[in-house]
């Protein structure tokens, strides 16, 4: 029955991999945990449906189906765990000697899988909202990529430099109002005013997303502690682990995860119920140590790497210095005419054209593209915004086409700018 389910999550999981609006640390936490803790559920509950996950042992008097029943009960039902301490076995197990954890890991696996969409889930509806197809850019830009002809990555770049030229020229507000102007104002110097209409809504989304990524491996960890118990303290079992192998002790603890236990049960005999408690050995558990011991280092080098990167991704958004830097290296690479990249154009280029929103674009086309195509596609956006200063042209700001400056009437009037 796991198994089923583990394969029929693991098809409908299959869409949500490949290249997404999502740098390489947002993958880690997506794909990668989510392949990962399919694998893990995969390899337990085979452990648990082929193998022999629990052998105990049984008084000489019992008859093959009542071993059987035994080891089935056991296995179904909580067992207990008593230290070398305690010499005598108690009348009654309280809770806190109970291990009842090892039936539900796989299913715990495959809830932290869906748990581990949830924040790309959320990153694609602020896409929607926003308003501009981010996914076809980055197919777009991935195809221009790829592909060895000339004349189609030509055709690639040029609509993904139309599109966002058309997004970054309908997702303005005029300063027409007293309100409209104080709202650029503090959009432009703190990235977390504004909206969709002054260029902050993917900005502050994504860094929201990026928070939402480390709360959620904290409670995945979260998750396993309640699973194991929160007496066992699953949360600090890693760093017991680091201190083991430190002073070379040994790192395993039997609490967490014991292979030895005792289980109690009632058999009826007509009229008479007799209670047994025989000792069992839990051999699925040799897996589950190794297993959870991975896990909490792989939760929280993704809870510091993912910190990092929220830290990098709010120095972006907050400096407009990197964000001109940024443009400016990669427009030098393509144009090669350094001189002619004005400072004052190329910071209202920044601030006042791409905005914070495009720059997020941008940056994630290049986490997946590379440099050498952001380069190309900005060179196209540039002469959109500004043509060369020895060219005279109309530029329409919202298409992108240029003409001559000799007589010629173009419908929208309010969409042509005169460059001289």
């Amino acid at each position: 029955m796991v198994s089923t389910i583990v394969s029929t999550v693991a098809s409908s999981l299959g869409g949500f991999g490949g290249r997404k609006v999502e740098n390489f640390i947002d993958r880690l936490n997506r794909y990668y945990s989510s392949i990962f803790l399919l694998f893990l559920a995969c390899l337990v509950s085979s452990k648990q449906l082929v193998g022999n996950p629990i052998e105990c042992w049984c008084p000489a008097q019992f008859t093959d189906n009542q071993v059987r029943y035994t080891n089935s009960y056991c296995w179904v039902s909580s067992t207990h765990y008593l230290s070398k301490e305690h010499a005598v076995i108690p009348r009654s197990f309280s809770k806190d000697y109970s291990i009842a954890y090892y039936q539900w890991v796989p299913l715990m696996f495959l809830m932290q899988c869906f748990l581990s969409h949830i924040p790309y889930l959320l990153w694609r509806f602020f896409l929607q909202q926003n308003g501009a197809n981010v996914s076809g850019l980055l197919e777009a830009a991935l195809m221009a990529n790829e592909t060895s002809q000339l004349e189609m990555r030509k055709k690639a770049i040029e609509h993904i430099a139309y599109q966002l030229d058309r997004y970054t020229s309908t997702r303005r507000h005029s300063d027409s109002s007293c309100y409209t102007r104080v709202m650029n104002v503090l959009s432009r110097k703190f990235f977390l005013f504004g909206g969709r209409n002054y260029g902050n809504f993917l900005a502050n989304c994504y860094i929201f997303i990026k928070a939402i990524y480390i709360c959620n491996s904290v409670l995945q960890i979260h998750l396993l502690d309640m699973l194991l118990g929160e007496e066992r303290s699953y949360h600090l079992y890693g760093i017991k682990a680091i201190h083991g192998m430190i002073l070379r002790m040994p790192w395993t603890d039997p609490d967490h995860f014991p292979t030895g236990t005792l289980c109690e049960l009632e058999i009826r005999d007509q009229s008479r119920i007799h209670n047994y408690v025989v000792q069992c050995v839990l051999s699925i558990n040799i897996f589950n140590e190794k297993i959870f011991v991975f896990l909490w280092f792989w939760f929280f080098v993704l809870i510091a790497i993912t910190s990092l990167d929220l830290i990098i991704w709010f120095f972006h958004n907050f400096y407009w210095e990197g964000a001109t830097n940024f443009v400016s290296k990669r427009l030098c690479r393509k144009i090669g005419h350094k001189p002619h990249l004005d400072p004052v154009l190329l910071s209202r280029f920044v601030r006042s054209y791409l905005r914070r929103d495009g720059m997020v674009i941008l940056r994630l086309m290049g986490c997946n593209c590379g440099d050498v195509l952001i380069g190309e596609i900005l060179d196209q956006l540039w002469f959109c915004y500004m043509p060369r200063p020895s060219e005279k042209n109309y530029v329409n700001i919202r298409s992108g086409f240029k003409t001559k400056e000799t007589s010629i009437s173009l419908r929208e009037s309010s969409s042509t700018v005169q460059l001289v």
